[in-house]
């Protein structure tokens, strides 16, 4: 591996963690401004290392009887299946810095590799909620594997309808070539992909992991120390991976990085004004009418 392989995904890590530090304690300042509340305002100036004294804090929670405990209380190592999440985040990130130097990978692999990882994290939700010993952890990891395979369908009909559009589908092509103008030849496509990266990243009002009240928070319900803050940070850093995506496709490069914390911001309003849908209106609404509109426009274009 070259030095400038390495460099990639160290940087790629770095701003892994960057990212979902500044997202997260972002979300709390906005939330609690939408409550009338001052939100984190302790730690340091303003709040800023709230979210640094956080990982601190549950990094503390490992202790070394929990670690002999885990594999009576736990399904052995199907436990550390957070790993494999942070681990498919990673990708995501490493693909990202990919993008800006084409002599590495080519682009239309790299489109390819992206739908592949796009689509593992279904898996690792069902088998973190499997891994844990909670009924009601399974429970919230095939409502969060469900929902997110059932938005797959809607991610790759969009993304196979803008290559269209264009007439390529390498992604550098994409990359440097997609502009305003697609937003508005293609704006129900642009609407249906932004609701499946809502979906896909499990944020409100598609949060169906933890929409009972004996599910808690879902698959990671009973997580803690390491496990649970790499679940929590993968998160974060896929939404603001798909904020990315979306811009890149739908705005074009030059427009890219501006509509990204467009759209990060957009998750945080969605969260705070939106409630949650009904279950059964979700399922109805994705599979009678979203997928049947992208059928037909991807026909259409094709």
């Amino acid at each position: 591996m070259s030095y400038f392989g390495c460099a990639v995904y160290f940087i790629s890590v770095l701003l892994f963690f960057l990212l979902v530090f500044f997202f997260v304690l972002i979300e709390r300042k906005v939330l609690g401004l939408s409550q009338s509340r001052l939100g984190p305002n302790k730690v340091s100036f303003m709040g800023l290392l709230q979210s640094l004294a956080d990982f601190v804090k549950l990094m503390s929670k490992i202790g070394l009887l929990s670690n002999y405990l885990v594999f009576y209380v736990y399904r052995g190592f199907i436990y550390n299946f957070s790993l494999f999440i942070f681990f498919f985040s990673c990708l995501l990130f490493i693909i990202f810095f990919i993008n800006y130097n084409s002599m590495i990978v080519d682009g239309f692999l790299v489109m390819g590799w992206l739908i592949v990882f796009s689509s593992l994290g279904g898996y690792g939700f069902l088998l973190c909620g499997w891994g844990s010993s909670s009924k009601y952890s399974l429970y919230g990891g095939i409502r969060a594997s469900f929902s997110s395979i059932t938005f797959e369908g809607c991610l790759m009909c969009v993304v196979l309808l803008i290559g269209g559009l264009i007439g390529n589908y390498s992604f550098s092509y994409i990359y440097f070539n997609s502009g305003v103008v697609l937003v508005f030849c293609c704006f129900i496509g642009y609407i249906l992909f932004f609701l499946s990266v809502l979906c896909e990243c499990q944020r409100s009002p598609f949060d169906f992991s933890e929409s009972e009240s004996d599910l808690v928070s879902g698959f990671n319900v009973d997580y803690y120390g390491l496990s649970f803050s790499l679940i929590f940070a993968c998160e974060y850093a896929i939404m603001v991976f798909f904020s990315w995506l979306c811009s890149v496709l739908f705005w074009g490069s030059f427009l890219s990085l501006f509509f990204m914390f467009v759209h990060s911001f957009f998750f945080i309003f969605v969260r705070a004004c939106f409630p949650r849908v009904r279950y059964d209106y979700f399922v109805s609404f994705v599979w009678q009418s979203v997928l049947l509109c992208l059928v037909v426009f991807l026909f259409v274009v094709v």
